[in-house]
């Protein structure tokens, strides 16, 4: 059994607390059992921690059963990959495929993994390249070694696309700097930087869908 040590995040406490509360409305009884229970699992290590565990800090049977159902539920909804025979039409295709096929895209929570994505004109995936690992907090990265592996994927667009292990898919000014760079340098090279997905716990950041890419 893990010791108290993680730090809590709100929005954690509040979807579990909903599953944990009889009602399924969050109440202060079940906010504290949430609170304690994140404080020594993260979110989504839940389902794969032995019941037992779970009883210790203070889930009952039935609270323990309505988290598993929901993770499956979960589990089950990202199960379907997308069709990429088919153009990319949105940045939650990339994600689900990002998800889904671990092996192109063969990340974990031990380290922020870096991927440059070939585009061919009708938005399929032609290829996937991992160009950088680095610590949980960041992965150190030169704009020469993106340009490099775009220019030797023959293709005129891209993507990029990394995991957070924190579980926050927010950017970090890092992200946005190296994003803001790639993309005025695929101008000069004459390619296109179509987006870049930030993998985070069960959600996803893309730079194209909040006007960062233009």
């Amino acid at each position: 059994m893990r010791t108290p040590y993680l730090k809590v995040k709100e929005i954690d406490i509040e979807y579990l607390s909903t599953f944990i509360s009889g009602s399924g409305i969050p109440n202060k009884k079940s906010d504290k059992v949430a609170t304690e229970v994140l404080s020594r699992i993260p979110l989504y290590e839940i389902n794969d921690t032995p019941s037992e565990d779970l009883k210790e800090i203070g889930l009952s049977d039935i609270q323990i059963k309505k988290i598993t159902a929901a993770f499956n539920l979960v589990r089950k909804a990202q199960s379907t990959i997308p069709d990429f025979s088919s153009p990319l039409t949105c940045s939650r295709d990339v994600y689900q495929y990002i998800i889904n096929n671990k092996e192109a895209f063969p990340y974990d929570n031990s380290g922020e993994s870096f991927f440059v994505i070939g585009l061919s004109m009708k938005q399929c995936i032609t290829g996937v390249s991992l160009i950088g690992k680095g610590t949980m907090a960041e992965v150190q990265l030169q704009l020469s070694s993106i340009l490099r592996e775009a220019i030797k994927m023959v293709v005129p667009r891209i993507m990029l696309a990394h995991n957070h292990p924190s579980g926050n898919p927010n950017p970090s000014d890092s992200d946005i700097r190296l994003t803001q760079q790639v993309e005025k340098s695929m101008d000069v090279v004459g390619l296109s930087l179509m987006d870049h997905i930030v993998i985070g716990q069960g959600s996803y950041y893309s730079f194209a869908d909040y006007g960062f890419i233009k």
